[in-house]
This record gives structure tokens, sequence and C-alpha cells, in this order.
């Protein structure tokens, strides 16, 4: 009895590895291939070399490669998993690499968002790489996402962006365990500045007001404008009250300086009222609606000053 002889797939020829090698260095998408047996970069095309300004030799491996040209260390660390640890393996079975967004360090240092994936091609012994740049694009997207969550007048977040933002800021203070506070803020007689220069200089006084108060806290603390004069501000981490206490004296001090209006030094104050989770609230709403019923007290007893929710003392 005769045993069944197993088909056995020659090795690519090396003729056959350079015409692949003209064809794909003519291909408009950005690719390279390194040797399966030790991960050595072996070629990239003419549009990887364009795309990223590297050529053929800067990067002798592919861990080379990541570790030098993703400034991104989560997406290192994904790379390794996916396209490192298939290096120097036998037993692989041709594949196609499943598609990421990976950013890329070029030469000049330009950063460049790429749709990066591949195959695992075992019978010409190569790991072949695909580049497709989606910069502009991203770069689109940032802007739309931009223009859907900022307030059009000031820059600043709009309410529906602020509201996700202090969702965001209730549920990490709540995992670390640590306060974060909440502040609501009104332009003091706005609205009659507003009646008597008109809307176009009361505008001149909104863009002020919001570049006033975003100048006196952190870049990191979201800030929004409502509608109107309105405004909001998340401060982030656990700030001692005695420090939310030292920051609303600085909004105060900075909308305290006169603004220059249709010839008029006007000067305007603002009112703000304070609420920390989670000691006065336990969630965004009634985060929200503490800070409100601060504010309005605040209102009430003369404006131009701070309060914190629940306090017995407005503070001057």
């Amino acid at each position: 009895m005769t045993s069944k002889s197993k088909t056995v797939r020659p090795a690519v020829a090396l003729p056959e590895i350079l015409g692949l090698q003209a064809v794909v260095e003519a291909m408009p998408v950005a690719m390279s291939w390194a040797s399966l047996e030790n991960a050595r970069i072996l070629f990239m095309n003419a549009k990887f070399r364009d795309l990223f300004g590297y050529d053929l030799g800067d990067f002798e491996t592919v861990q080379d490669w990541v570790d030098g040209a993703y400034p991104v260390a989560a997406q290192r660390d994904r790379a390794t998993a996916t396209w490192i640890d298939t290096f120097g393996r036998c037993a692989l079975q041709p594949r196609e690499i499943a598609p990421v967004e990976v950013d890329v360090r070029c030469r000049n240092g330009r950063i460049r968002t790429v749709i990066h994936g591949g195959a695992l091609v075992p019978e010409a012994g190569l790991a072949v790489a695909t580049f497709v740049d989606i910069s502009e694009r991203k770069r689109d997207e940032q802007l739309i996402r931009h223009l859907a969550e900022a307030d059009p007048l000031t820059g600043l977040h709009n309410r529906r962006a602020f509201e996700v933002h202090l969702a965001h800021a209730v549920t990490e203070a709540r995992l670390a365990g640590q306060p974060m506070h909440l502040l609501v803020l009104d332009l003091d007689h706005f609205k009659a500045v507003n009646d008597r220069l008109g809307h176009q200089n009361g505008d001149l006084l909104l863009k002020t007001a919001g570049a006033r108060i975003a100048a006196s806290v952190r870049s990191s603390d979201p800030v929004a404008r409502f509608g109107g004069d309105e405004f909001g501000v998340i401060l982030m981490g656990s700030a001692t009250r005695e420090q939310v206490g030292q920051i609303c004296r600085k909004i105060t001090d900075a909308m305290a300086a006169p603004v220059l209006l249709a010839g008029e030094q006007i000067t305007i104050g603002v009112s703000i009222g304070a609420a920390r989770f989670p000691d006065d609230a336990a969630d965004q709403d009634a985060l929200f609606e503490a800070a409100d019923r601060a504010l309005y007290r605040v209102k009430r007893g003369g404006r131009g000053h701070w309060r914190f929710a629940g306090a017995g003392d407005i503070a001057r």
C-alpha cells in the first residue's frame, strides 16, 4: 500500500520577488516589507519614502521602526503584539493583518496619521505592510468636531460639549475618590451695557469676558459659554475650598478691569456660584443645580462676588 505523497509548494524564486518589487515600487500606496525570519526591513517603495521621508537603511528592523517612528506608547505596544511577535516563527499561515490607525513621526518631525495594515506571506518569507495617509481627513474631522462643540462667538465650549466634559469629570472623580468643582458665572449688568451700546459691542464684551475667564484657570480646565452672558468652568483635580476661592478671586479681579467699548471705559463684574462633588451633589445634574443656586444667592446679595453651594456667607 502506497502512502499519499505530500504536495510541497516551492519557495518563491528571487526573480519573482524582484518582479513584485518593481510593481510595488510604482504603487500609489506606501508599502514596505521585512523578512519573517529576522524582521529585517528589506524594502520601502517610493510612496513610503515620499510620505515619511525615510530611506531603506534608516531602520534596520521592524522593532527599530516601531520604536523610532511611533510616538504613541499604546500604538507601539499594539504593533508589538500584532507584528513583532510573528517574526521568527516557522509555522505561520498566510493571513491579513487587520488595519489599525497609527500616528507616525516623519523624518521632518511631522506626525502623520495613517491606516496601517498588511499581510504575512510565509511562502515568500515576508511580512508586507501598507500605510494609507488619513491626516487631512483627521484634521477635517477635528475641525467639524470643534465647530459642533464650540461657542461660535467666544470659541469656548458650548453647553452641549460642556455637559459631556462635566459627565466625564464627575465619573473620573467618583472612580478616583477625589472631589471636583463646578463654577457657573453670570456677567453683572451685561444687559444694560448691551442695550445701551448695541449688540456688536455686547459681543466684544462677551469675547473679552470669555478670554479673561479662560486665562484665569488652567488650560486643562474646561470653560464654556452657555449662551447670553452665562459661563461655566470645571475645575479638575482635588482642589481645596481655599484654592477654589483663590481661583474665583482671580476671575473676579480679571473681570473688574475696564474694557474699552465705543470709546468708553466700561467696567463690568462677574458673579460666581461654586459647587463641589461629592459634598454638594451626587451627580452632574444635581451639581449644576447646586452651583446655580449658589449663583442666585450671590446675585441677590449684591453681585460681583462668589459663593459655595450651602455656604452661609458670600466670599468677597
